[in-house]
């Protein structure tokens, strides 16, 4: 039986350029500062992941607005863009967690320009297993309270 995997990356750094505070932006009048940057990321993970991803809509829960996107062949992936940026990626089995992994890193090397920023991220990328998935909502929102307080 095929265990369920989840890779989970949290923007300790602050250093993706599509972050934005929910209380501060309009996301419905975006001008471009956060899907843009979004987008171009999206395009370099999916060239580095080799598979298609698919954007299927977004949501906002609380405080927590968050993009959602399905892989053409396994899996699917939610990015929260208030600082800290985190994403989730869920997949079926561990091997193409572990392929979107190294494509995240990628994505990352492409899209950080700071060497210790991207040399950070790509060490806070976590891969687990079925119901323990290593960045779940409350971990993210007590990152977010450290990072207000």
């Amino acid at each position: 039986m095929k265990r369920t995997a989840f890779v989970s990356l949290l923007d300790i750094t602050e250093a993706l350029p599509f972050s934005f505070n929910i209380e501060e932006t309009n996301i419905l009048e975006d001008d471009g500062k956060i899907m843009k940057p979004v987008e171009r990321f999206i395009s370099d993970l999916e060239k580095h992941f080799r598979e298609q991803i698919v954007p299927v809509g977004e949501d906002i829960i609380g405080e927590k607005f968050y993009y959602r996107y399905l892989f053409k062949n396994n899996g699917f992936m939610e990015i929260m863009l208030q600082p800290p940026v985190a994403i989730v990626a869920h997949f079926v089995d561990q091997k193409n967690a572990l392929k979107f992994s190294e494509a995240l890193k990628a994505a990352i090397d492409s899209t950080i320009k700071d060497k210790k920023a991207r040399e950070v991220l790509k060490n806070v990328i976590e891969i687990s297993r079925e119901q323990h998935e290593a960045l779940s909502y409350r971990s993210w929102s007590k990152m977010r309270s450290v990072r207000e307080g």
